[in-house]
C-alpha cells in the first residue's frame, strides 16, 4: 500500500473541479482507493503521459488525474478534463 500525497496545484484543481460538479467526490475517493492498494486495476486506466514515472489515471471518461509515482508513494499533481490533463 503506497501513501497518498497531494501537491498544492491538486489541491487547487480539486476544489475548483469538485464546486462545479460535487458528484465527482465518490469517484475521487474511489479512485484514490485503487491507487492506494492496486495502482494497476483495471477500472484506473492508468497510462504514461510524460516524464519518468508521471501517469493518468481516468475518475470518469471526462476527467483525469495526473499522478507521479515514487517508489513509497503517490504524488497528486493534478485533476482536469480530458484534453487539458495531458497538456500537463
Amino acid at each position: 500500500m503506497k501513501n497518498i500525497e497531494s501537491s498544492q496545484n491538486y489541491i487547487k484543481e480539486y476544489h475548483k473541479i469538485i464546486k462545479n460538479n460535487p458528484s465527482l467526490i465518490p469517484k475521487i475517493s474511489k479512485v484514490l482507493r485503487f491507487l492506494s492498494l492496486d495502482p494497476n486495476h483495471p477500472s484506473l486506466r492508468l497510462h504514461k503521459v510524460g516524464g519518468k514515472d508521471i501517469y493518468s489515471v481516468s475518475v470518469t471518461m471526462s476527467i483525469r488525474m495526473i499522478v507521479l509515482f515514487r517508489s513509497s508513494s503517490i504524488i497528486l499533481l493534478a485533476i482536469r478534463p480530458h484534453d487539458s490533463a495531458y497538456r500537463f
